[in-house]
């Protein structure tokens, strides 16, 4: 006998199972919820891909921006290493061509850089009186005995001293161009007085044999020679007046400035400088060839310029170095090259002053020179920047790549010439060379007239290990 007595029965008996089933689930939950926790709230699965999905895309981007800066990284070492191989090739290291050149003039100069301390003997001209120092020689320049080197105007006077200077020149140029004018005047009124009396002979022969045309135009003649005449008198007797009215300004400005205006003489002959200090004559007694280089300190004092400035009674306004010859101490770190006896050459760093001078001594720190010349340049300072030029050799210049089989001294040396496209050796004498270049001679000092030595514009061979005497070269 079924346990069910129809389809519709066993339908309603499951649902009935399942509906108690879940009863029983719920009521077993609720139990559990009153002592437990609250279970944390669900993080939404669609917010952890969002974030995945970013991370995923900056990473992407990192990566592609690390593949293009080793690319980039690439590149650059990739363009250097041929760039070097580039030079390299043209600079023929790298090639089997060879190089040639011309043999060229140039100049080969050894120096060394210092200061320059200019020991002088020096004579002090002090003021007078009180007032404006107003210099009437300039600076530099070559004075006598009992000179007028300077006035000292009193306050508001210098504009009439001023234009009392420009009417002496005035004067003095007026009296040198007159002298001149008056020659050629003389000269002139010399040449058409003896054409006048020419003429006038002439006329004379004329009026006896009638012929009136020829006496017409020969009497014109006469006027415009007498015209020329008195042109060149007046013009001669207009200097004169010229040159008087010049020396009534003078006699008037003088007596403005009379009592107003001191003259500065010189007692010494030599050159004035209107630069001072407290340095002036402090060598004049010492023994300038030992001198060393804790006693150049006492050059480094201030210098003021008195020309055009107001001074006092008493004060020192000028020197007078009275001497034609004076010192010049070089304080360098490099005295290997000095030697005494030799000329060498000193040159401002800014190319205002450039001397030869002989040195005299070499102490443990400064070399002396001896000059007698651009005195006038250097008057006005006490130390410069210099480069010393120990050695200066000009003539055939050539690379010192060029030149093998040096002897033992480094003075005679072998270089490959082309002639008649063969490969020729030629051993010279190097006079002078640095670390790149060499100045060389003819041929060397044992090699007779017969030898064909180098001569300007002849072609040799660079890389001379490349090449072999008697080798064709084309």
């Amino acid at each position: 006998m079924p346990l069910y007595k129809s389809q519709d029965d066993r339908k309603k008996k499951s649902k009935n199972v399942i509906h108690e089933a879940n009863d029983e689930l719920e009521i077993a939950v609720s139990k559990t919820a009153l002592f437990s926790e609250p279970a944390p709230a669900r993080v939404h699965k669609k917010t952890d891909e969002v974030e995945r999905s970013q991370k995923r895309k900056r990473y992407i981007r990192k990566r592609r921006k690390n593949k293009l800066a080793g690319f980039a990284v690439t590149m650059i070492f990739t363009a250097v290493i041929l760039l070097v191989l580039v030079v390299n090739i043209t600079q023929g290291k790298l090639d089997n061509r060879i190089r040639t050149n011309y043999v060229k003039h140039g100049v080969i100069e050894k120096k060394v850089s210092g200061i320059a301390y200019f020991l002088r003997e020096e004579i002090k001209i002090t003021a007078s009186h009180s007032g404006r120092l107003v210099p009437v020689v300039s600076e530099g320049e070559k004075v006598g005995v009992g000179q007028v080197i300077a006035y000292i105007v009193s306050e508001g006077m210098e504009e009439y001293l001023n234009e009392l200077r420009k009417i002496e020149q005035r004067i003095s140029t007026a009296q040198n161009s007159k002298g001149e004018s008056e020659a050629l005047i003389s000269e002139d009124v010399s040449v058409i007085d003896e054409e006048i009396e020419r003429i006038r002979n002439e006329i004379a022969i004329c009026s006896m044999k009638g012929n009136m045309y020829s006496f017409l135009n020969l009497k014109r003649e006469l006027d415009s020679l007498f015209e020329m005449r008195n042109e060149l008198t007046m013009n001669a007797e207009s200097k004169d007046a010229y040159i008087q009215s010049l020396q009534q300004k003078r006699v008037e400005l003088q007596n403005l400035l009379n009592g107003k205006m001191h003259k500065i003489t010189t007692a010494n002959a030599g050159v004035v400088s209107f630069h001072v200090d407290e340095a002036i004559g402090l060598f004049d007694t010492m023994d300038i060839k030992g001198v060393c280089q804790s006693e150049l300190a006492i050059l480094d004092t201030k210098i003021s310029n008195t020309a055009n400035k107001n001074v006092s009674y008493g004060e020192v306004v000028a020197r007078i170095t009275p001497g034609v010859s004076y010192y010049i101490a070089i304080d360098t770190d490099k005295l290997d090259g000095f030697e005494e006896g030799e000329t060498v050459t000193v040159k401002a760093r800014d190319r205002k002053y450039e001397t030869n001078a002989k040195i005299v001594s070499v102490n443990e720190d400064v070399a002396i020179l001896e000059t007698s010349s651009a005195l006038a340049s250097c008057v006005s300072k006490r130390s410069v920047e210099v480069d010393v030029i120990l050695q200066h050799q000009e003539g055939m210049k050539v690379p010192l790549r060029c030149l093998s089989d040096w002897d033992e001294a480094k003075v005679t040396a072998r270089i490959a010439l082309v002639r008649a496209n063969f490969v020729e050796y030629v051993y010279v004498n190097v006079l002078a060379r640095n670390d790149e270049y060499a100045i060389i001679s003819s041929k060397t000092k044992f090699d007779d007239d017969a030898t064909q030595g180098v001569k300007y514009n002849d072609i040799f061979v660079v890389n001379h290990e490349k090449v072999k005497e008697g080798e064709v070269v084309k």
